[in-house]
């Protein structure tokens, strides 16, 4: 065993050229597939829990919580296993067995879920916690799995711990270009065709073949991954990530794990706004999603080549930071720029994917992208600064390490969600609450600059820069719903307007002096003819058609026109059930 003192360790390749590449074909294929489930189950599981913010944000936190728990277990055990690949390939086999029984699984979970509801305490307390339950004994195994697959491939390429950012940039954006064809090919080839079925079979078919490959591909490597070292003279200069001391990589992980929680509830956010002008479709739902890992890709991809350079990578991440802060700020202000975007790109666009998708892509990537390409570019330099470059001890440990940055990530994204579903869109709205996601982005980075080795005066240059771009977000913030109501009906004076959990309710007054109700800028009810009339005989038909209705249940209130006209019938008791406290207001 050479002396440890005054030498630095670096690991020299033991696998054959085509490793990385191979690798890269394997983590596609898997990202791939984990997408296609992704935009399965959470069809699936809207079909027994409805497409409410709270059933997503609970779903969603079920998805990820599958991930940390897989991602920390699994980052122990590639410090331990001589041929994580194999392990890579089972993990993957043992994904798509488990994951196509989880329709049948969800079957039985919804029949038990029928027969206790009536004797459940009532409350949205107890229906969260009893749809967290159920969407977790689902997801468990299978996104367990997919959690413990990161770890083990980041161990599987270890050939230099000194690259490792740059394999974690191009292992990271790899997975998510994978992601990408995974999403569209599941919403807008496989369900749309041949169905949920067929699509299951699909990405079951893709989690063997990766796991045949990566099995036989580490059955053959010569020896598992346990590189040989060399040992250099004292002096020999060291990569700048080495000098990460341990509280700036403590401070780095508790950053992530805000950033977590800050780019899962911005999704929940943007999802939320941007449906309003694509329509809550399963095409919109795939670009927004495709727009989300398009830039978490391209970020990655466009840091990969950069993580050699010596830079000061800690006030580099804190700048980053800082950046996204404002550019959360600034995702919404390029709503008023949609009509002028399609006017330049649209016919471009349309003639490829047609003018209803072109519309879609252009307002997914126009608000989404630019802030997700920050997001993914920081992901791969703050693993590298916490995994660090402390010779023989960061290669042993960097599974462990990789293991708890990802689960804390993903146990901050987890958080996010339910707190956007739960907390922060019902107190604060929409633009509240994306105030409070960039600021807590920002402040991260704040104090992160702070803490880096830079002198004080590049602090104070950075931290003065950065806070001038987050108060210029701020300034042009708009208020999103007054965005989309002034683009979807121009000339229309907004006389009331509220934001719900569930909708956003607006009522507009036209240029001939009638009121309309709109509920996420759908029309709903009107006082010009001839809506009202309409709306009251769909009221008297059955009442016509039972001569001696006893009760009447009006399910939507509308303008009230409908129920109204129920109630003009003698003796009949009206009960109108209605989602949105809002649109009683608004009525």
């Amino acid at each position: 065993m050479p002396p440890a003192t005054g030498y630095k360790y670096r690991f020299m390749p033991a696998r054959r050229a085509l490793l990385l590449p191979l690798l890269c074909a394997l983590f596609f294929a898997s990202g791939a597939s984990a997408l296609i489930y992704q935009v399965l189950w959470l069809r699936l599981m809207g079909l027994v829990f409805g497409v409410t913010v709270y059933a997503a944000s609970t779903v969603w936190a079920a998805f990820m919580g599958g991930l940390a728990i897989g991602s920390f277990s699994a980052g122990a055990l590639a410090d331990r296993v001589r041929r994580p690949l194999v392990w890579f390939g089972i993990a993957e086999a043992l994904i798509g067995i488990t994951a196509l029984l989880t329709p049948a699984t969800l079957d039985v979970l919804q029949r038990i879920y029928m027969s206790v509801h009536a004797d459940m305490p009532q409350g949205a307390g107890w229906i969260t916690l009893v749809r967290f339950a159920m969407a977790f004994g689902v997801l468990i195994v299978p996104t367990a799995l997919m959690g413990a697959t990161l770890p083990l491939i980041i161990k599987s390429s270890l050939l230099k711990v000194e690259g490792l950012g740059a394999r974690v940039g191009l292992l990271y954006g790899i997975n998510t270009a994978g992601a990408i064809a995974g999403t569209l090919a599941a919403g807008l080839v496989l369900t749309p065709r041949y169905g949920i079925r067929v699509a299951f079979i699909t990405a079951a078919t893709l989690n063997l073949l990766v796991a045949a490959a990566a099995i036989l591909a580490g059955l053959r490597s010569q020896g598992g991954t346990q590189p040989a070292l060399e040992v250099y003279e004292p002096g020999a200069p060291r990569p700048h990530f080495s000098f990460v001391d341990d509280r700036t990589r403590t401070l780095v992980l508790a950053v992530f794990a805000l950033s977590g929680f800050a780019s899962i509830a911005l999704e929940v956010v943007w999802f939320r706004v941007v449906t309003l002008f694509l329509r809550p479709t399963v095409y919109g739902y795939a670009l927004m999603l495709t727009a989300v890992l398009s830039g978490i890709a391209a970020g990655s991809f466009l840091v990969a080549p950069l993580m050699r350079r010596r830079w000061d990578w800690v006030l580099v991440l804190a700048v980053l930071e800082v950046v996204i802060g404002a550019s959360t700020l600034l995702s919404f202000a390029t709503l008023s720029m949609i009509p002028a975007v399609m006017k330049m790109a649209g016919p471009l666009v349309s003639s490829v994917i047609g003018p209803y998708l072109a519309y879609q892509l252009i307002v997914s990537f126009l608000v989404i992208f630019p802030t997700m390409v920050l997001f993914g570019a920081a992901f791969p330099i703050g693993l590298r600064l916490f995994v660090g470059d402390d010779g023989a001890a960061a290669s042993m440990q960097a599974g462990r390490r990789v293991g708890v940055f990802y689960s804390l990530n993903l146990t901050g994204a987890i958080i996010g969600s339910l707190a956007a579903g739960f907390f922060l869109l019902p107190r604060l709205g929409t633009t509240g609450t994306v105030i409070v996601l960039a600021f807590v982005s920002a402040a991260s980075g704040w104090v992160l600059g702070w803490v880096s080795g830079a002198g004080l005066a590049r602090k104070a240059v950075m931290i003065g820069i950065t806070t001038v771009l987050f108060v210029v977000g701020y300034a042009v913030l708009p208020d999103p719903s007054r965005a989309y109501l002034a683009q979807r009906y121009p000339g229309e004076t907004i006389i009331w307007q509220a934001e719900a959990v569930q909708a956003m309710v607006s009522v507009h007054r036209h240029s001939n002096n009638q009121l309309s109700l709109n509920v996420n800028g759908n029309h709903q009810a009107s006082t010009q003819q001839p809506m009202p009339f309409i709306h009251q005989r769909i009221g008297h038909l059955p009442m016509i058609v039972h001569p001696d209705a006893k009760d009447a249940l009006v399910i939507g209130l509308g303008g009230g026109a409908t129920a109204g006209a129920v109630s003009q019938h003698p003796g009949v008791n009206v009960d109108v059930v209605e989602l949105s406290r809002e649109v009683t207001r608004a009525a």
